[in-house]
């Protein structure tokens, strides 16, 4: 979700798990008991440029705009 809210207000982050996300992850889990962390397969995200995975960002928020109103 902290990516779906970066991309949402266009937030400008230095790479995918970049300093704004890891501040954001160490804020949530630091406040609200959480055990947020940065873990990922290469293989679940094939893509050489970001068009494809911030396409699918943004879907994913006008969905969540959609079912919250």
């Amino acid at each position: 979700m902290i990516h779906c809210y970066i991309a949402q207000k266009n937030i400008k982050d230095n790479r995918d798990h970049g300093k704004v996300f890891k501040q954001m992850m160490n804020d949530y889990n630091r406040h609200y008991g959480l055990n947020i962390t940065v873990k990922i397969d290469n293989k679940q995200f094939p893509f050489t440029d970001q068009k494809p995975r911030k396409s699918l960002i943004q879907k994913l928020i006008k969905y969540l705009k959609k079912i919250m109103g």
